[in-house]
């Protein structure tokens, strides 16, 4: 990424925890976990993040009532995730939409989910 107002190169990663079934048959609700690091220079103030994916979703988590995330510092975070679609669709490609501020710039950060939660997700963990 770059800003058009100033050369902060930003270093915040996304890191797949966990993931638990928490309904029935793998048609459920998933716990999951992630963790995010600030490997920058300066604080991050996350606002949130949200699951948009057509298979695997989840509503958007509101983090602006966390404490800021300093240099050096990882914060593990967690929502529920659902699957809208009952049909058996293959959940190719999810992704994460983390948005957070740095340097007074908001920022997006988008990662997708790990191949080993979609195949335990598939089957019902």
């Amino acid at each position: 990424m770059t800003s058009a107002s100033n050369d902060y190169d930003p270093r915040i990663s996304i890191a797949q925890g966990g993931a638990t079934v928490a309904g029935a048959g793998g048609n459920g609700t998933y716990a999951m976990t992630f963790v995010v690091g600030n490997a920058g220079g300066e604080a991050a103030s996350l606002i949130e993040v949200r699951m948009p994916h057509v298979v695997l979703r989840a509503e958007a988590l509101d983090l602006t009532s966390r404490r800021a995330l300093e240099p050096g510092e990882t914060a593990e975070l967690a929502f529920d995730v659902y699957r809208p679609r009952k049909d058996g669709s293959d959940p190719s490609n999810p992704f994460r939409i983390l948005r957070l501020v740095l340097v007074g710039e908001e920022w997006r950060v988008s990662a997708h989910i790990g191949s080993d939660f979609l195949l335990r997700s598939s089957s019902g963990l």
